[in-house]
């Protein structure tokens, strides 16, 4: 008898899905807008931060990425020529790429016009390059080729592809006048380029999950091994990658009643369909997203319905929790459906999920409880203030104020807004924070001892501020 199964509608791209033109790529990668902690630490402007607000490192690049195989992206902005004159606004960032150690330290130079994470001890990068005398496309894009770098900064595959993807079972896949397939890490092509490119952005190209790949030909879509031999048949429409045994794969029905989407198993057999919508989001820790009545919830690997559709929106489960959304405000769930942390933060399409027993869903970073570890304050846009030329002469000392939870930062006082101390940090005035104690002297070397005490409706209590001689008054 065959048990009733759980559904399926996708509600995003699946790969292949977004046209886009390939013969221009702006490369780039998951810069400060990443609100989730890699390798315990968190991009913010100038900062990563611990999840405890500590300034781990410190830098004057204008971004910098997430930390990834031990190294993380930084770039120096810059204005790219081939957009001038084209009438089109700044829609895309350019600049000069490197990387930078858990030190802070610049481990490969700043020299490479788009650069993607580590993976695999490799990362991809790119040069801008020129096709049929002309540096960019008629929206300002430049036209670039890619290649690796190692980890010393090594060239091991030099920039010959128009678009390459990040190493996935010890392979890549890589584009070349609108075909892809996939080369090792020696930079052998050991698939051919005869699968179709279009419609694929960086950031959904192909790749080897669970050893197999999606391919696409003639608007289907497949699924290959990694010797390149067509396993499931390229007669679905648009698909998703195999994650824990299962892919997300589109249908076309010859009526409403049959369902459009469904999970397939490794040998391309349909092992869940039904009456509810399944999201874009594969299985994660178990569980996939499904919608009913345009409310989420989640399946399991059986199809079997284990948390009732009743939030606006589900993201997929990450680190036993769950973010689920009420009212244009984020939540999380556990792996029962309780909602552990209430509904509170704005909704956002950034990642929010929990890493490592931390999120990061506004300007706070929390634990599994709920509890709020820190809160960011973020300077003006623009980046970091730079390093000032070495003029031979001493510098003033800059005071150093030290926040509830043992956080140290350099700024000038400016003024007391109620129960907020606020201070200057690189021209820009830092609100919205409690400062405990702050020390330093100014150039005149004065120094007055005072304390001021406030309550602080952020600390919940009252806050003790030892102010030391930078001048201004506290009350």
């Amino acid at each position: 008898m065959r048990r009733p199964a759980a559904v399926i509608c996708f509600t995003a791209f699946f790969v292949g899905m977004a046209a886009m033109d390939l013969t221009a790529q702006v490369m780039g990668g998951p810069m400060s807008e990443s609100l989730s902690f890699t390798e315990g630490l968190l991009p913010r402007d100038g900062v990563y931060l611990t999840p405890q607000g500590k300034a781990a490192i410190r830098h004057n690049w204008d971004e910098g990425g997430s930390f990834s195989e031990g190294l993380a992206q930084v770039v120096r902005k810059t204005e790219f020529e081939g957009r001038k004159n084209t009438g089109m606004p700044q829609m895309w960032e350019f600049g000069k790429w490197g990387f930078i150690d858990r030190t802070g330290k610049l481990v490969i130079p700043a020299a490479w016009d788009g650069c993607e994470a580590f993976r695999e001890g490799l990362a991809v990068v790119s040069r801008n390059t020129a096709r049929n005398g002309k540096t960019a496309d008629e929206l300002g894009r430049p036209f670039t080729m890619s290649g690796f770098i190692d980890k010393a900064g090594k060239v091991v595959i030099p920039p010959q592809w128009d678009l390459c993807g990040s190493f996935h079972d010890g392979l890549a896949c890589v584009v070349s006048g609108g075909k892809f397939g996939f080369i090792d890490k020696t930079g052998k092509v050991v698939i051919p380029l005869v699968w179709d490119a279009e419609g694929r952005p960086r950031h959904r190209l192909s790749h080897f999950s669970e050893g197999l790949a999606a391919v696409r030909r003639d608007g289907k879509s497949g699924f290959i091994d990694k010797t390149g031999v067509v396993v499931i048949p390229i007669e679905w429409g648009n698909v998703e990658p195999f994650s824990e045994g299962l892919a997300l794969v589109e249908r076309s029905g010859p009526s409403r009643d049959t369902p459009a989407q469904c999970f397939i198993d490794r040998a391309g057999k349909v092992v869940i369909e039904g009456e509810l919508r399944a999201s874009y989001q594969s299985f994660s820790e178990g569980l996939a997203v499904v919608s009913k009545d345009r409310l989420s919830g989640f399946i399991d690997k059986t199809g079997k319905v284990v948390i009732s559709p009743q939030w606006d929106y589900c993201k997929s489960f990450s680190d036993g929790m769950a973010v689920v959304g009420k009212d244009k405000k984020n939540g999380y769930i556990d792996r029962e459906g309780t909602l552990v942390i209430p509904h509170q933060w704005d909704w956002t399409y950034r990642d929010v999920s929990f890493s490592g027993g931390f999120a990061v869903p506004g300007r706070e970073i929390i634990d599994k409880k709920g509890k709020v570890m820190f809160t960011y304050v973020p300077p003006e846009r623009g980046g970091q203030p730079k390093d000032p030329p070495d003029t031979g002469v001493a510098a003033p000392k800059v005071p150093t104020w030290t926040s509830l939870d043992g956080v140290t930062i350099e700024g000038e006082f400016v003024r007391v807004e109620g129960e907020v101390v606020v201070i200057r940090r690189g021209g820009t005035e830092l609100h919205d924070t409690v400062w405990q104690t702050f020390s330093g002297q100014r150039e005149s070397g004065e120094a007055a001892g005072r304390e001021v005490s406030m309550r602080s409706g952020r600390a919940g209590g009252r806050c003790r501020r030892a102010f030391a001689g930078a001048g201004g008054n506290p009350d």
